[in-house]
């Protein structure tokens, strides 16, 4: 998993993924962070071992929600 030593430098206490574990990965633009992200963001933390979180880049963000999205 390539990713694994990105996500190793932002924990000290990060272990790798073992070869049974379940990851979740959930996608969004998260703007403005809200208590409807954190509970969706709980949620799929509860349906496995990691969860990984990709967040939209600007591009597609504006074409989803429009021109003068993100703020």
């Amino acid at each position: 998993m390539t990713s694994t030593s990105r996500i190793k430098n932002f924990t000290k206490d990060f272990k790798p993924p073992k070869e049974k574990d379940v990851i979740v990965y959930i996608a969004g633009d998260w703007d403005i962070l809200h208590a409807g992200h954190v509970r969706i963001l709980r949620q799929a933390k509860k349906q496995g071992d990691f969860l990984v979180v990709g967040i939209y880049g600007d591009e597609t963000v504006n074409e989803l929600k429009g021109l003068n999205m993100p703020l």
